[in-house]
């Protein structure tokens, strides 16, 4: 069955277009019809700005799963947010209120808006249990950079999820850099990273190398330059 096609789960002779990820879902209207619940998750995912957003799981859809989600079924909500500054870290807390003052946050993001299912940036599960609150921090950002957020928790509940862009040193390639202070601190920028080693050889902002030549002389440790 194509999208918006009327279902019953329990008819296995009339089903949803499965490769297609459409699922006999209810929709706001309480009818099951088929329907793709990242699309559903997408379509209403809200662009935000620093600050504190209300969030309400309460008629959400299971749309995705981050690496570290382990409580499924759990509906999602997204949050498209566009970077600001030169280099910097996304802050992200998330605090249950009301009916999801004790619920269990997982809080995971991706690159790009949210329809585009970008490559994970960072998941982080729920901090304790019956707590009603989850932390992320994104790093590794640049000015113009779109991260979409997701919060998603199985108590269908609401929170308040505050979103801080901090500003880290944007260093430009060629520049010295440290690997330990990488996105957290300090970025390097213009697509490179913070490679070079070990000591007493210095790290700067640079492209790694792939050495191809069987034979060719290497330095063991080292990460700007390593055998392919």
């Amino acid at each position: 069955l194509a999208a918006g096609a009327s279902c019953n789960p329990l008819d296995t002779s009339r089903v949803c277009n499965g490769a297609a990820g459409y699922q006999c879902l209810q929709n706001g209207a309480g009818t099951e019809v088929c329907l793709n619940p990242a699309i559903e998750v997408c379509t209403v995912a809200a662009t935000i700005n620093e600050g504190t957003t209300a969030g309400d799981l309460s008629a959400a859809y299971d749309g995705f799963q981050g690496s570290c989600s382990t409580l499924e079924p759990a509906p999602d909500q997204g949050f498209e947010y566009a970077t600001q500054l030169a280099a910097s870290k996304l802050e992200v807390d998330v605090g249950g209120v009301f009916s999801g003052a004790n619920d269990d946050f997982t809080i995971f993001a991706r690159a790009g808006i949210c329809e585009n299912s970008g490559v994970e940036l960072g998941c982080e599960p729920p901090i304790g249990f019956g707590t009603g609150i989850g932390s992320l921090t994104v790093r590794g950002l640049e000015q113009g950079d779109i991260v979409t957020v997701i919060v998603e928790s199985a108590g269908y509940g609401r929170y308040n999820v505050t979103l801080d862009e901090v500003a880290v040193t944007a260093l430009a390639p060629g520049a010295p850099c440290d690997p330990a202070a990488a996105g957290d601190t300090e970025l390097c920028t213009a697509g490179t990273s913070c490679l070079g080693g070990p000591a007493p050889r210095a790290f700067s902002c640079t492209t790694r190398t792939l050495i191809g030549t069987a034979g060719a002389p290497c330095i063991v440790g080292a990460t700007d330059a390593v055998c392919d």
